[in-house]
């Protein structure tokens, strides 16, 4: 390698001397130095070698000196042209014990993801010129990008004291002794589910499953409209359902108008007086409608990151995550790969803006009489594991006379990680597909019987 292409290349071949120096004289400090940087950080071969021995030193519990690591690398032939044994010990000569190793991890790291961008870049360029589709290079390069975006990610948010999440919650608990606030979470709009689950909050992945046609998509417009009134800015994803469709639902809802009467064209002047109000008021609402047919999941992450970034996004809906594409031998994979996007993407929405992502998700068409479960998530146990809240909306069980009110829902809290599982009571309003909570009652709490032990996630 010549030295002008050595200079192109981003590296720092001195801090990485001054981390195996400082390492060959405190070697407990190994372990402060393998939670930052992996050897494949390091751009000089040889070094990252040492650094690989090291490590591997540490992990059979054996001491890390000049010898020992001679002993590992003595027939490496690069270690013998630069001198050997002679050149280890050379190692500590500019280090000393108390260096700022999180600072040195820090420049080689930024280094070592500026090479990896310059080889995705040269491999895009390959890539276009064997005349791949433009869908494969672009499906390649995001998720190369994202995985270099994460491993950068990771160094910010390592391991850090107690002391400093306690300061994290100051402001919490400031805002609560002062009465201003009495949950960490967004308000939902709905006094039954913020109290159960203290509001959507920073960072969670919440999934509402239903089975078709149930009213998942109406209620998660409901969910949306309700940020929306408070201000909070929302992103919207529909897969299914056009821009046009779900702007109209909205305005239907906000208006108070029967939607089948928009549809058919038979508003009166009242209606229509009320229709252009609502157009008003949504047209003020700070929210985006995403309306791609077959969008890939790892191009809705980056869109509402970028959305985050520039419109400071609160609230987003993905409706629904079996229509995202990911890659996957089967549907099974597909799915799996399309939640793990979502619960990444939540958590940068937490991370961005302190933000709630929810995903609709179908349920599994079981028998008749049967009430839905978690089990009949739709395509991928993984949807169970990954969401932090799970919602299940079904219908009421009958009452003792055997009629069902088809007004009435129950939204089941089937998953909370850090709360109870009950149901709450919905009065659902087809006529403008919207969602009330009902008046009547407490919200019923599961059967104590069946699901003893199991209210909160341990």
């Amino acid at each position: 390698m010549s030295a002008d292409t050595l200079t192109a290349i981003p590296h720092n071949g001195e801090v990485e001397r001054n981390i195996l120096g400082v390492l060959m004289l405190a070697p407990e400090r190994i372990g402060e130095a393998a939670e930052r940087l992996d050897p494949h950080e390091f751009f000089f071969s040889l070094n990252r070698k040492i650094y690989s021995a090291m490590l591997d030193l540490d992990a059979a519990g054996k001491p890390i000196d000049v010898f020992t690591l001679y002993e590992v690398l003595a027939r490496d032939k690069e270690l013998e042209d630069a001198g050997g044994l002679a050149f280890l010990s050379s190692l500590d000569k500019l280090a000393y014990k108390k260096a700022p190793l999180g600072d040195y991890a820090r420049i080689v790291k930024e280094a070592g993801a500026l090479r990896r961008v310059l080889a995705l870049c040269e491999s895009t360029t390959a890539q276009i010129s064997e005349g791949r589709r433009s869908a494969e290079v672009l499906d390649a390069v995001a998720a190369d990008f994202d995985s270099i975006r994460d491993d950068n990610r990771s160094l910010e948010r390592g391991p850090v004291h107690i002391s400093i999440v306690t300061k994290e919650l100051a402001p919490v608990l400031e805002r609560a002794a002062n009465g201003t606030s009495q949950m960490i979470g967004t308000l939902t709009g709905y006094p039954d589910i913020d109290r159960l689950t203290a509001g959507w909050q920073p960072s969670d992945y919440c999934i509402l499953a239903a089975r078709p046609s149930a009213g998942k998509t109406a209620l998660a417009i409901e969910f949306a409209l309700r940020q929306l009134r408070a201000g909070n800015p929302t992103a919207f994803f529909s897969l299914e359902m056009s821009r046009e469709s779900i702007l109209q639902r909205m305005v239907c809802r906000e208006a108070g108008v029967d939607s089948q009467r928009l549809r058919c064209g038979r508003l009166s002047a009242d209606d229509l007086k009320k229709i252009f109000a609502a157009v008003a008021r949504v047209d003020a609402m700070p929210l985006w409608i995403d309306d791609s047919a077959g969008l890939r999941a790892s191009d809705l992450r980056w869109r509402l990151r970028s959305l985050t970034k520039r419109h400071g996004i609160k609230f987003a809906v993905v409706d629904y995550l079996q229509l995202l594409r990911s890659p996957g031998k089967d549907r099974f994979e597909s799915v799996t790969n399309s939640s793990i996007e979502l619960k990444a993407a939540a958590k940068e929405l937490g991370q961005l803006n302190g933000g709630t992502l929810l995903a609709l998700s179908q349920l599994n068409r079981a028998g008749a009489g049967v009430s839905p479960r978690l089990e009949h998530l739709r395509e991928s146990g993984q949807l169970e594991q990954d969401g932090d809240v799970i919602f299940l909306l079904k219908d009421a069980e009958p009452t003792n006379n055997g009629q069902v009110q088809p007004s009435t829902k129950i939204l089941e809290i089937a998953k909370q990680r850090n709360g109870p599982c009950q149901d709450i009571r919905m009065t659902f309003l087809p006529a403008v597909g919207g969602f009330e909570q009902s008046a009547f009652g407490e919200p019923e709490v599961w059967d104590s019987k069946a699901r003893a032990g199991n209210d909160f996630e341990q």
